[in-house]
């Protein structure tokens, strides 16, 4: 299958993004999950090169210090295989630190704010970044809004979803630095669950605009993430200068500790899982649309319906174009079913990732 799907990462800067692509490395390219692997696009060169842009945000590639943020924005092209079998291709886009803030500011750069959107608005997938650490010690929401950035996150998304012309759009609201030591002990109960509902009110204008286009197929779910997992990072306050936003963290990798990344492979794999699903959708779509036209002009395709009618307009012309591209579509549905089957035996990406708070169903109605 030619298609290739796009994966945006959208957050504020600190928001662990960088983190989360260092845990991507360590999780799937570097290692691999019941066969499941994620491989740069290319020829051997392209792929070395791949990898060697990836290991430049790794934490234990860089002697288990956590990388400073994303300079530039930058898109790894990369493959995901269940062995040697291809599943899909999809781009991987993290945006530079402060993107999200600069957008907003007055002396914005229109092109580069006009450039970020389009690649949002062109996206398969999106991963919004809320950090776990803010979410917990602020505990009025209009102060940890502005914290985290889902002030202006909620607003973009609003603005965004009056122009989103797109079938389908999976997002999923990654929790991350979900280890930490300094988040209460009542927030990571029941698998998080006073987190998630906290990560949802903050965020709640990201899940409103899914909510409104719930029947265009899109998807929604939330995932506790780390990037270094459990008792492996020491976290410190300091001033932020700030006197709406007081209090910042900054976290540092114990000594004689080594990382180990939680839920990072599961929101990957469940982002595409739900991309495959959409398409899925859509081609099914298509293909009963194109049968039922088949019927239609199947009744015209005789003898006389052919006679005195030009080649391009003929009934026998539709009928054998309308066939190649059903065929086509159902190599498409079995080539993404197969995609699916491999990562549902492999990943079970639904187990972990939420779709239903408080008997609310999160996910599109069919």
């Amino acid at each position: 299958m030619e298609r290739t799907m796009r994966i945006t990462m959208v957050g504020a800067s600190g928001s662990g993004k960088t983190s989360f692509l260092s845990g991507v490395y360590q999780s799937m390219v570097d290692d691999s999950i019941n066969g499941l692997k994620f491989v740069p696009v290319g020829n051997i060169s392209d792929k070395m090169k791949g990898i060697s842009r990836l290991s430049e945000v790794s934490i234990i590639e860089n002697g288990l210090r956590f990388a400073s943020g994303t300079a530039s924005t930058t898109t790894f092209p990369l493959t995901l295989k269940k062995r040697d079998d291809k599943i899909c291709d999809f781009e991987f886009i993290d945006y530079r630190g402060g993107t999200i803030e600069d957008m907003f500011a007055g002396d914005a750069d229109a092109k580069d704010a006009a450039e970020i959107q389009e690649h949002i608005r062109k996206s398969d997938a999106v991963i919004v970044f809320a950090d776990s650490v803010l979410l917990s010690h602020y505990q009025n929401i209009q102060q940890c809004r502005l914290a985290t950035k889902a002030n202006r996150i909620n607003i973009l998304f609003d603005l965004l979803s009056q122009h989103f012309e797109k079938w389908n759009l999976s997002v999923l609201l990654a929790l991350t630095k979900a280890d930490d030591p300094t988040i209460p002990k009542e927030y990571k109960d029941d698998y998080f669950y006073e987190l998630r509902r906290k990560g949802l009110t903050v965020f709640k204008g990201v899940s409103e605009c899914v909510g409104r286009h719930r029947d265009s197929n899109w998807s929604f779910g939330v995932v506790p993430v780390s990037a270094v997992g459990f008792n492996v990072a020491h976290t410190e306050k300091f001033e932020t200068g700030v006197p709406a936003t007081p209090v910042g963290f900054r976290s540092t990798i114990k000594a004689e500790y080594f990382p180990s990344p939680f839920n990072i492979d599961v929101a990957m794999i469940h982002s595409i899982y739900c991309v495959l699903k959409a398409w899925e959708y859509e081609c099914t779509y298509f293909r009963d649309e194109n049968f039922e036209k088949l019927k239609k002009e199947n009744k015209n395709n005789t003898f006389w319906g052919n006679l005195f009618v030009d080649d391009k307009e003929k009934p026998a012309t539709i009928v054998a174009n309308l066939r190649g591209q059903i065929h086509a579509l159902e190599r498409q549905i079995n080539f993404i079913n197969a995609g699916i089957y491999d990562i549902v035996n492999s990943v079970r990406p639904d187990k972990y990732v939420v779709d239903r708070i408080d008997g609310f169903s999160l996910y599109p109605k069919k």
